[in-house]
């Protein structure tokens, strides 16, 4: 029991560790990796340019990631959010494009630190949270099919999105971020 709790304790500090150096010190391979994720997706020629948006996104402080607004030749483009998840022994980079409207445009795993579970970055997998809308409860085994060797990762992943689109729910509900009707 006590091997347990030192190890859950270990992967909570893990990933609070991660968690803090995050925003403002990404390291340059995830800020490219995330500028490469927005080019591809919005396919403009124009520069996009990120600008965080001051939320209270469920964990707090930071923890769990970073919401911006995207535009492209003073338009906006659409949305992002950059958070991390844990894995079984450390913890993964992901984003979450969003159209204008909050609906997903499109989900892609940016830095997996392990050797197993890698599956959950791929394109086939990540389809299945595309064209979600916010509210939208996503449970893996129902509307998200799971991976065999990365059970944590893919439970991980779809907690993850999920706890997002109840937060963009919720923001809508409560007048706290623009909302295309």
């Amino acid at each position: 029991m006590t091997y347990r709790l030192s190890g859950i304790i270990l992967s909570i500090l893990t990933l609070c560790t991660s968690v803090i150096a995050q925003s403002d010190s990404w390291s340059l391979r995830l800020k490219d990796k995330i500028q490469k994720a927005l080019s591809d997706t919005y396919e403009t020629a124009e520069t996009i340019d990120m600008s965080l948006i001051e939320t209270d996104i469920p964990g707090g402080e930071k923890r769990n990631g970073e919401l911006y607004q995207l535009n492209a030749a003073n338009m906006l483009v659409g949305y992002a959010f950059v958070g991390i998840a844990p894995s079984m022994k450390n913890v993964f980079d992901y984003i979450v494009m969003l159209e204008p409207d909050w609906t997903i445009r499109k989900c892609k795993v940016l830095i997996y630190r392990e050797q197993h579970g890698r599956q959950i970055g791929s394109r086939r997998w990540l389809k299945q949270f595309d064209g979600r809308s916010p509210g939208q409860k996503l449970i893996l085994g129902e509307e998200i099919d799971g991976i065999s060797g990365a059970t944590i990762s893919t439970t991980s992943m779809t907690t993850s999105v999920s706890t997002l689109m109840e937060y963009l729910q919720d923001a809508r509900q409560n007048g706290q971020l623009p909302f295309a009707e």
